[in-house]
């Protein structure tokens, strides 16, 4: 009889995140479309080191579903407004008890002793044993930091805008987190990651994605250019 052994597979090194995701679509993208990537708010951000490395994990992302950035919006077809962010600290308390151990009484042992020929050679007695045990508890309390981190994708005609200044959404990825890391760079990678399986999809309702970011599968994405 031929017996097969599975071994378990290896546990993934490095931090789990939840993020919470959120499609809007009137229009999925085709492959091939063009689209020019900015800041969804201010111009002059589109030029700054930190826009220009998020810029390029979302290009990432979109190039997995056949869409080509351009680096000249006269030849985009879209136009994907680019938001990103990071809100103020939050903080919560939180109490918890640590029992506290020590004796809890006695055990009493009765020794008869020991008699010979009606003498006593070794007389009785009693010994008394502790009895340990939890004799309570103490408290303390612990203070906790939050931040909110999202990232926002909103695709709109690129004609249009152009034309007129008409904003005509197509379609939008909002992603949202919570944790206790107030470093960006090291959350929006994350988050666009998280993102990549619903751009220009309608997901109905937000939806929860875990992300490790030891994964091979993220570490590829990391990594690829």
């Amino acid at each position: 009889m031929l017996s097969i052994f599975l071994m378990p597979a290896p546990a993934v090194a490095g931090d789990t995140f939840w993020t919470s995701v959120s499609g809007l679509s009137a229009q999925a993208p085709s492959p091939g479309t063009t689209y020019f990537l900015k800041h969804a708010s201010n111009p002059a951000t589109d030029i700054t080191l930190q826009f220009r490395e998020y810029a390029s994990l979302v290009e990432r992302t979109l190039r997995s579903k056949g869409l080509v950035r351009v680096l000249d919006s006269d030849q985009a077809q879209l136009v994907v407004l680019l938001d990103y962010g990071i809100g103020d600290e939050k903080r919560t308390s939180r109490v918890y008890s640590v029992p506290t151990f020590g004796q809890t009484g006695n055990t009493a042992t009765y020794n008869p002793g020991v008699s010979y020929r009606g003498q006593v050679q070794i007389p009785p007695s009693v010994t008394n044993t502790p009895t340990m045990g939890v004799t309570g508890s103490s408290t303390g309390s612990v203070v906790d930091s939050s931040y909110d981190r999202w990232l926002k994708l909103t695709a709109i005609s690129s004609p249009e805008f152009k034309t007129n200044g008409t904003i005509r959404e197509l379609w939008q990825v909002d992603v949202k987190s919570t944790g206790s890391s107030n470093d960006l760079r090291r959350i929006l990678p994350i988050m666009v990651y998280a993102a990549r399986e619903y751009i220009g999809v309608n997901t109905g309702k937000a939806v929860d994605i875990k992300v490790k970011d030891g994964k091979k599968d993220f570490q590829s994405f990391l990594n690829s250019r």
